[in-house]
């Protein structure tokens, strides 16, 4: 019989389950509520304080990202995780390489799928192309405040987050 979610997730060594699917259907429910959480403040103000949409407007891209954040949050976090191995990082690595890779993993990651978001939602060219720009400046300010945010959420349901462990 497979364990629950709150098995799972109350239990003292998370790391037997990691195989299980029940184990990878909530880290996808972690990411996802990660992702969702974090981006709808921060992706309305930059639709609206900086690319000039309508707060409708606004709430559409947002419904829209919280339905891309579905698909992609989970492979965001293994995207991560693996950019994370390939630059070194683990968990004795220091503030600013960490935000350095943090910041372009999310960069390389989310600023074409944030494009196609805002183009399948009415966008227009000058509000694409200043609401892509600009979600590539938000990167920089929110690609290690994301990450770490995530990496709390994993923390705080039992997970420890893949790439903390030593690099051999």
């Amino acid at each position: 019989m497979q364990p629950s979610l709150e098995q799972i997730a109350q239990s003292a060594e998370p790391a037997q389950n990691k195989q299980g699917c029940l184990y990878s259907l909530y880290k996808y429910a972690i990411d996802t509520f990660a992702m969702v959480s974090f981006s709808t403040p921060i992706g309305m103000a930059n639709e609206i304080l900086v690319a000039g949409m309508s707060v409708n407007d606004s709430i559409k891209v947002r419904i829209m990202s919280a339905i891309g954040c579905f698909v992609t949050a989970r492979p965001y976090g293994k995207f991560r995780n693996f950019v994370f191995r390939k630059c070194g990082v683990d968990d004795t690595t220091g503030f600013v390489k960490k935000t350095t890779v943090d910041t372009l993993a999310s960069a390389i990651f989310q600023t074409p799928l944030y494009t196609g978001i805002l183009i399948a939602s009415g966008a227009d060219t000058r509000q694409t192309i200043v609401g892509a720009t600009s979600m590539m400046l938000v990167a920089g300010l929110t690609g290690r405040p994301y990450g770490a945010y995530r990496d709390f959420c994993m923390k705080r349901c039992g997970i420890k987050p893949e790439y903390e462990d030593k690099i051999e």
